[in-house]
């Protein structure tokens, strides 16, 4: 079922694929996107089922790096862009802050050659890194 949260609802609304909002299942502060026909058995404890949209943290959601591996960079609303040779994209593999070339507010998610590589979340022209830590460029 569908969480009742605002801004995963918002959230959402940017993903330019189909989805059942019957498949939607929140374990304590994950949100979870089941397989078709999966039918969850209560007395069972399950340690991930399904894809890994993104967890709740102080009231608002924050999408995974599991989602944004499984997005094609047609199917976001306004995704970021960069070439390969972008001094910017070994910047974000760090981990560090980046500028866009444009003004936006929330999630995007950034690609590199149209292939997706993580999450931003840009407020004016900085973007604040989401790129999952442990995966990061030393």
């Amino acid at each position: 079922m569908l969480p009742d949260l605002k801004n995963f609802n918002e959230f959402l609304n940017k993903i330019k694929i189909p989805y059942d909002a019957d498949r939607f299942y929140r374990n304590n502060e994950y949100i979870y996107y089941l397989p078709g026909n999966c039918r969850l058995d209560p007395k069972i404890h399950y340690i991930r089922t399904g894809l890994l949209m993104g967890r709740v943290r102080n009231g608002r959601f924050e999408p995974s790096q599991a989602l944004a591996m499984n997005l094609k960079a047609d199917e976001w609303d306004n995704p970021i862009n960069f070439s390969l040779s972008d001094e910017r994209v070994m910047r974000y593999l760090k981990g560090e802050t980046i500028e866009a070339d444009d003004l936006y507010e929330g999630y995007r998610l950034l690609c590199v050659d149209n292939h997706p590589l993580g999450w931003i979340k840009q407020s004016g022209t900085k973007c604040k890194n989401k790129y999952y830590p442990g995966w990061r460029y030393n």
